[in-house]
């Protein structure tokens, strides 16, 4: 402070009037520190009032109505946004602060190494009576490979495809390439070609009989279903956000087909 603070007395040490003035100024900053810490503290371990979640195409119409009854019971202050988003273009939300959190498929291209598997789900072959038949028995993924396939042009739904066939030696024979699920399941339903999709995104059509479904074996085609918190969500705001969305899940897992994912690696039905 370039000023002497302290003098010397018969007793010890006094302050002298700089050093009364630092003094107060040393107390009043402290204090300031010290209650801006624990705005930090009860900041990060509070509950934020409204959440914004995404979750990939087609699965809105499964997820969407029992995610906001979900947070409606446990957490009826929060106000919930959920958006139906393509996975490929949800990192590019998070990484903007447009949205909290994000249910999107494994490997998830955004590089936070946060994300919690919520459930493994298997793909069929879609596709009309005459091309699958009538009955929905497991078709071989060599079969798969001698059939005109609905396929998108580039993403990492096409690569997952590309290279479940291609570690088999099968070469994709392509009968369309569609941008959507909805493109790839309306071409289906049409009989334009069999089309890869999992049983979240179909059962509905499947149950009014407009598609055939097949699942696919020998081996299975599989994804996980992964949530992601954004890097600013706080580990007090995944311990509550994570269970509802669990919950969510095992909720509409029999119509999607979902297998819980184990930590050995393994599945079971939810």
């Amino acid at each position: 402070m370039r000023a002497r603070l302290l003098r010397r007395t018969g007793h010890g040490v006094a302050l002298t009037p700089a050093g009364a003035e630092f003094h107060s100024f040393a107390q009043e900053t402290l204090a300031s520190f010290e209650r801006t810490q624990q705005r930090i503290i009860e900041t990060e371990g509070a509950t934020p009032d409204q959440l914004t979640l995404s979750v990939p195409l087609r699965l809105g119409r499964l997820l969407i109505p029992v995610l906001h009854r979900k947070f409606a019971s446990a957490l009826p202050d929060m106000t919930l946004h959920v958006h139906e988003e393509a996975s490929d273009r949800a990192p590019e939300l998070m990484q903007s602060g447009q949205i909290d959190a994000m249910i999107t498929y494994a490997p998830c291209p955004s590089p936070d190494s946060r994300g919690v598997p919520l459930a493994s789900e298997s793909l069929y072959a879609v596709g009309t009576k005459d091309l699958l038949g009538t009955a929905s028995i497991p078709i071989r993924l060599s079969e798969i490979g001698q059939m005109e396939l609905l396929t998108p042009h580039k993403g990492n739904y096409r690569k997952l495809l590309k290279s479940s066939l291609s570690a088999h030696g099968i070469h994709m024979k392509i009968a369309r390439e569609l941008e959507t699920a909805e493109g790839l399941l309306a071409f289906a339903a049409e009989g334009d070609g069999v089309a890869i999709l999992p049983m979240s995104n179909v059962y509905q059509e499947y149950e009014r009989g407009e598609v055939m479904v097949r699942p696919i074996v020998s081996p299975e085609i599989e994804r996980i279903l992964v949530l992601y918190p954004s890097p600013t969500m706080n580990r007090h705001t995944l311990d509550v956000v994570l269970p509802i969305v669990r919950g969510s899940i095992s909720k509409v897992a029999t119509l999607a087909d979902w297998k819980t994912v184990r930590k050995n690696g393994g599945v079971a039905k939810i």
